[in-house]
């Protein structure tokens, strides 16, 4: 050790060290009972809560591996978050400091950058660990083509549980057999609030829990929607145009990337009938009927300019919480 390695440190004689080492030596030997109480009086407070006196030994934790997303795999000891060791337990809506780790089921899924986007970290089957960038959204339609096969099965299935969980009630369970436009709200604000997903796959998600409703045939409750954004052909029967993927090739591509007024234009002219020529023959003849007796759809107009605003909001603030926010804005009572 180098010479310097104690300054400003007082050095005891060696012999008062060894004095002092055997006393306490001897006395430990002499009565064990009051050593063993001693220490009992130590731990209570740190067992009690009151204590901090322990909680600076082993902070470290044990390594967790993972993918750096080339196959190779790096060890990394557990975060320390101030004085306190990350526990390996969900860490959602606790603090989300530059470098924190984000746990869920004991396993790492979210480590927060001080300087750039965070990083999710994914288990496939095996339970190996892949990590993604997690960018914000920026562009419309989502582009869904860099997420795995294995992960698309994961969102679709956590998709399915998250329609059964509302389609039996909410609280999950109470039996309704219905999702209304509140429930879809919160089912929003859940997706959002997973730490252990990247903001495209919050809109793959979504995406796929929209499809999940339609084809299971999900009864819509539209008695909490805003009147204004009802179909006013079919009622609750098409909610399509409030409820849309987000890489849906109307609303979230054509329309979004127009500009306002003229998306704003295409939309009337749509409702007007401007593709009717386009459908096969007895189709048209429906449409031009069912318009001559109930007018021009109002409802659906009204509900795609309040979808285009929350897709704005979603394309100007980059995460799946402003849309979530924008789209219960416009749609729900």
């Amino acid at each position: 050790m180098p010479n310097d390695a104690h300054k400003g440190l007082e050095k005891s004689p060696p012999q008062d060290a060894k004095s002092e080492g055997g006393s306490l030596a001897a006395s430990v030997r002499g009565d064990p009972d009051n050593f063993r109480r001693t220490l009992q009086e130590a731990t209570a407070g740190e067992r009690q809560g009151s204590s901090d006196a322990l909680k600076h030994f082993d902070v470290a934790g044990g390594p967790e591996i993972v993918d750096d997303g080339a196959g190779a795999k790096n060890i990394e000891l557990a975060q320390v978050i101030g004085t306190e060791r990350t526990n390996p337990t969900d860490r959602a809506g606790q603090s989300d400091q530059p470098g924190d780790k984000v746990y869920k089921d004991g396993k790492l899924v979210r480590e927060r950058s001080a300087t750039g986007n965070d990083t999710v970290i994914a288990y496939d089957k095996e339970g190996a660990p892949h990590r993604f960038e997690d960018k914000p959204i920026d562009k419309l339609p989502v582009d869904f083509s860099g997420i795995p096969e294995w992960r698309r099965e994961q969102l679709t299935k956590q998709a399915g549980d998250l329609i059964k969980a509302y389609n039996e009630g909410d609280p999950p369970g109470t039996g309704d057999g219905k999702v209304s436009f509140t429930d879809l709200s919160k089912m929003m604000k859940d997706v959002a609030a997973r730490q252990d997903l990247t903001e495209i796959e919050k809109a793959r998600l979504w995406s796929d829990v929209r499809i999940g409703l339609q084809k299971n045939d999900v009864t819509i409750d539209d008695s909490d929607e805003k009147p204004e954004m009802i179909d006013s052909w079919k009622g609750s029967d098409d909610p399509w145009h409030a409820i849309i993927t987000l890489d849906d090739g109307y609303h979230g591509n054509r329309l979004i990337n127009m500009n306002e007024k003229d998306a704003r234009q295409a939309i009337q002219d749509h409702e007007n009938g401007a593709e009717a020529d386009k459908m096969p023959f007895p189709r048209n003849l429906i449409w031009r009927g069912a318009k001559a007796v109930l007018g021009v759809n109002t409802g659906d107009i009204n509900a795609s300019e309040g979808t285009l605003r929350a897709l704005r909001a979603y394309r100007s603030g980059g995460t799946f919480q402003h849309y979530a926010d924008a789209w219960t804005k416009e749609f729900v009572k």
